[in-house]
């Protein structure tokens, strides 16, 4: 079974300002089952092995974090465009597969970092579904990606400006949009509620450094 990548919590419960005790509330989880989670490569049990919550809390830690980003997003100013906004690396293509693919090789593509939560499934170039971390946790016994695949997600052009009417689109389950190049059906990048969060400047700058990629 494929989990969310737990190292995601604490990034996303600071860039949201939130504190521990906030998100633990918010998720109805005990404060000390985030506090392990943050700090379970220090916390280990009786057998050596690192702390591991419940899949239930996990999964009501990620859905409140998702709604908050979600409910931060429609605060967006409008004067960045899609492609300002988009998961994109100028010296890098798009991360996709296609719906042949192993869930292995889904998996493997998204890092055992996590950050990658979800990728275009393409044929012939044109996109007709996503993978996500989720929709692999719904099909535990999926063997290639078009076994768990979901509908695609709206597609919207790079020079679109973002406005707060585009947190409408976020609609579970694919709960992003992909960007496309100008005059071009190729996809340039994917937008998903994080990517709207005005974030602090020094984070962008931390995350810019090591070179990381929410997508």
């Amino acid at each position: 079974m494929v989990l969310p990548d737990l190292e995601q919590i604490r990034k996303r419960r600071q860039a949201l300002g939130l504190t521990q005790q906030k998100l633990a509330d918010g998720a109805k989880v005990l404060r000390v089952v985030i506090n392990r989670i943050e700090k379970r490569k220090k916390i280990k049990n009786k057998t050596g092995r690192r702390y591991s919550p419940s899949y239930d809390d996990v999964r009501r830690i990620f859905d409140y974090l998702e709604k908050e980003e979600l409910d931060r997003a429609a605060n967006m100013p409008s004067d960045k465009t899609a492609g300002e906004i988009c998961n994109w690396n100028g010296d890098m293509p798009l991360v996709t597969v296609t719906s042949s693919n192993t869930i292995d090789t889904a998996h493997d593509l998204m890092g055992d970092d996590g950050q990658i939560t979800q990728l275009p499934v393409l044929e012939s170039g044109e996109c007709v579904g996503l993978i996500t971390q989720k929709s692999m946790l719904d099909n535990p016994k999926a063997k290639n990606v078009k076994d768990a695949m979901i509908d695609k997600p709206i597609v919207i052009p790079e020079d679109m400006k973002i406005t707060p009417g585009l947190i409408e689109l976020l609609v579970p389950p694919q709960s992003c949009i992909l960007v496309s190049q100008h005059n071009s059906r190729k996809l340039k990048g994917v937008i998903v509620a994080w990517d709207l969060i005005p974030k602090k400047e020094s984070m962008k700058r931390r995350w810019k450094r090591k070179g990381q990629k929410r997508v």
